[in-house]
């Protein structure tokens, strides 16, 4: 769908709820494509089971399948995509427990 420019009258006009639809569909036409390559390369990548050290575990980190990470003193893997803090679900698998007082 490609969006014909506005007259100057038809600028001047309010906004009607088929112009917003239209607008929203036009966007929609350009990401859907870009969308699903994203989708696509992200997959490939989870594929590939490359590991990542990510360094210490913070809140608002999104980590990925095979991201690792340091939490209290262990180091986590995690299995799938979250922003969940390690050892609370199954997202993570620990890997390395943390030794007597953290050493």
């Amino acid at each position: 769908m490609t969006l014909a420019p506005l007259t100057s009258a038809q600028a001047r006009r309010p906004l009607t709820a088929g112009h917003i639809d239209e607008f929203a569909e036009a966007i929609a036409t350009v990401l859907r494509p870009l969308l699903k390559r994203i989708e696509k390369l992200e997959k490939e990548l989870e594929a590939r089971n490359d590991f990542v050290d990510r360094g210490v575990w913070s809140a608002g980190l999104v980590a990925r399948k095979n991201h690792g990470v340091t939490h209290e003193g262990s180091y986590w893997i995690c299995q799938k995509a979250t922003m969940e803090k390690p050892g609370h679900n199954s997202d993570w698998r620990l890997a390395v427990k943390r030794g007597r007082d953290g050493k």
